[in-house]
């Protein structure tokens, strides 16, 4: 479809649980982001960027495909990513890119490519229904597998791992691995015209994603990051001792699914350490992301790759008294998002609402992708606000409708306010202007009224609660039924990466008479 040596390359750097509220770059002074600081101040910075899904797996499908979480039925952490919905690996890779991915990607399904052509690194979680939960209530059990034992961290302070220094892990050693194997993928790109003593420019424009695990919990910080804080003054979150009386329904779910019930994180010792340790990761990836703006620039890279460095959703770092994510207050459901692009200017802010669902209508705009031949997104083009674009009234949603959570519930910004919904409960109406903090409650207040019900309208015109509610519940029994037949078959949908190493090096620089007639060795062995 066109010329591909004219079309930008595209690095997407996928931190998971990062909110934005712990970054230099959004006006954290503690802590320690200086390469992150570097891209947004030559990026677009997207200051009401939002999750459509405040937790992993829906997430990251509905990112992938451009559309909410529940249009394309992604749920929860074990929710089905159906194979005939396109993502922007399909548009891109019809464009002439070759899409790769390294890192976690938390595709739960048989399809574990969803139009890659190759993912670098297994998985880190399960592929399967294996994490499939109940969705029972008041006083009724709730079903989580037994399989996941004390190694499923809810990320309290008092979680059988315990936070705090620790040498190494396997979360960690899995960022390794997607580190190591996402910067030889950029090595590559310019290896075969290192060899051949030429750079034509007519190689193949690339798509890769790279998903780092942390700052994800466990809250386990390698030494050297730890240090970095020594001696940091930290703020903590104030806790009010009647935090309860601002609870909706969907606090009061999350208080008892995420075990705080359990275990006390709201004292002063507890918050410190959770902030040391989970500050000292978002170090730890920065330090990775530098790396790779480090490769662009060494490989003369960098004026033709944009680049995107966004997060699945937030974490709420002990704020009201919570953790983890699930919820729609800023800290859970905002998200980084920077967009850097060969010749624009850096040191934009945007400030209207956006989501993730417009990276994939960004990314197909890169490429160059007719609008027209799309199938329906709920994004937009990001592009635009390069160009001074604003589109301050638009209304942007996020979902949480089950792990963890009983009931529908949605959130829809527009403007300068927030609205909660928790279906057939209660309600939330936030200014963000005047409270960001989200302390205010103004539903049910008369001056409030014209706005609380035109998003009220507003959300339930574009999502059917009920309905969801309905497809949800029978969606769990299906899986229930199909994780127990692939626990007895021993059956798995877990990616196992592949790699040929008998072509790579200088083991093969003389090819069979008959295979060099086709192409050369450096053609034939380049990934």
């Amino acid at each position: 479809m066109g010329d591909t040596h004219l079309r930008q390359n595209i690095l997407f750097i996928i931190a998971d649980q990062l909110t934005p509220l712990a970054m230099g770059a959004y006006g954290n002074p503690a802590v320690k982001t200086p390469n992150l600081d570097r891209l947004a101040a030559q990026s677009a910075r997207f200051d009401a960027a939002y999750t459509p899904v405040p937790l992993c797996s829906p997430a990251r499908a509905a990112m992938c495909a451009g559309r909410y979480g529940s249009r394309i039925g992604a749920y929860d952490n074990s929710a089905l990513f159906p194979a005939d919905v396109p993502t922007y690996a399909h548009y891109l890779t019809n464009m002439g890119y070759d899409v790769v991915a390294s890192g976690k990607m938390h595709f739960i399904g048989p399809d574990q490519l969803h139009g890659h052509r190759a993912r670098l690194t297994t998985n880190i979680y399960p592929a399967d229904f294996s994490w499939v939960r109940s969705r029972a209530w008041e006083g009724k059990p709730v079903s989580f597998p037994d399989r996941l034992g004390p190694a499923y961290d809810r990320g309290g302070p008092d979680n059988g791992h315990g936070m705090g220094r620790r040498r190494w892990n396997w979360h960690l050693e899995y960022d390794e691995r997607t580190h190591y194997a996402a910067l030889e993928y950029l090595r590559r790109q310019v290896r075969d015209e290192w060899y051949e003593g030429n750079d034509d420019g007519e190689r193949q424009p690339f798509f890769l994603s790279v998903s780092y695990h942390h700052p994800h919990q466990p809250f386990q910080v390698p030494q050297k990051y730890w240090d970095l804080y020594e001696g940091v003054e930290i703020p903590i979150p104030d806790i009010p001792q009647d935090i309860e009386k601002t609870w909706s329904q969907l606090d009061r779910w999350l208080h008892s699914s995420h075990g705080l019930d359990k275990k006390n994180i709201a004292t002063p010792e507890n918050l410190r350490l959770m902030h040391r340790c989970y500050y000292g990761l978002v170090s730890y990836i920065d330090d990775l992301v530098g790396d790779l703006l480090t490769a662009l620039d060494d490989l003369g890279l960098r004026e033709s790759t944009t680049v995107v460095f966004a997060s699945d959703h937030g974490e709420m770092l002990g704020t009201r008294g919570m953790i983890q994510k699930r919820c729609f207050y800023e800290q859970s459901v905002r998200v980084p998002l920077l967009i850097r692009r060969p010749g624009a200017a850096g040191g934009i802010t945007v400030s209207d609402p956006v989501s993730l669902v417009d990276l994939l209508p960004t990314f197909a705009a890169i490429a160059g992708y007719p609008p027209g031949d799309m199938a329906p997104t709920d994004g937009i083009s990001l592009l635009p606000y390069f160009e001074g674009a604003a589109h301050p009234d638009r209304a942007v949603f996020a979902e949480q409708h089950s792990d963890g959570v009983y009931g529908p519930s949605f959130m829809v910004r527009k403007g300068r306010y927030k609205y909660i919904h928790i279906h057939d409960h209660d309600s939330q109406l936030f200014d963000m202007q005047t409270d960001p903090e989200e302390w205010t409650n103004l539903v049910g207040r008369p001056d409030m009224a014209a706005t609380e019900l035109e998003l009220r309208t507003l959300l339930l015109n574009s999502f059917d609660a009920s309905a969801i509610d309905r497809e949800i519940s029978d969606s769990i029994e299906r899986r229930l039924i199909i994780e127990a037949a692939m626990k007895i078959n021993g059956s798995s949908w877990d990616y196992a990466p592949t790699e040929d190493v008998t072509s790579i090096y200088n083991r093969q620089r003389h090819p069979a008479p008959e295979a060099a007639s086709k192409a050369p060795y450096l053609k034939q062995a380049r990934p």
